[in-house]
């Protein structure tokens, strides 16, 4: 007896593929309440560090150390907060793209969080400042890096609410 092999239909896969990449949210009992502490404890040191002294260097380590050790804690009170530190880190940290570019090429799960970061909560003057670092001050070796940025940053601030006119 053959059996027939049957491929899924092309559109199935690039659907999977876009979920893949977006990342499903983490589920609550994915994060103990000890690590949440720790998450909005290691988290809010880089977002103090990047207020302090913007353009400062280290942050991205610091950063991407967290979002490796606690991303599935993302979710509801925490959310905002990595989101907080993506858009600073991205728009005074920038000094740090070359070290974010290459984190990105060893382990490209982060894009994907990064950018799904970049959104609304992040001032439309931050977003416009990243899409002009990204275009202007790309790292060599972080051209997908820069490009995937643009093209985030755009999106959001195509809806975001400040840009919106009053009807």
């Amino acid at each position: 007896m053959r059996r027939v092999l049957v491929k899924p239909p092309a559109r199935l896969l690039a659907l999977g593929a876009a979920l893949a990449l977006l990342g499903a949210p983490a589920r609550a009992d994915d994060c103990s309440d000890e690590e949440s502490e720790a998450a909005e404890e290691s988290v809010g040191a880089v977002i103090d560090q990047l207020k302090e002294s913007p353009g400062g260097r280290g942050t991205w380590e610091k950063l991407d150390v967290a979002i490796r050790r606690y991303k599935s804690c993302d979710e509801h009170e925490l959310s905002p907060l990595f989101s907080e530190a993506v858009c600073l880190q991205l728009a005074d940290g920038w000094r740090d793209a070359p070290a974010l570019a290459l984190s990105i090429k060893r382990a490209p799960e982060v894009l994907p969080f990064l950018l799904s970061h970049l959104d609304n909560t992040c001032a439309p003057e931050r977003l416009d400042k990243i899409l002009g670092l990204a275009a202007r001050r790309c790292p060599r070796y972080g051209r997908g890096l820069c490009a995937a940025l643009r093209q985030r940053a755009q999106a959001v601030l195509a809806d975001h609410p400040a840009r919106q006119k009053p009807e």
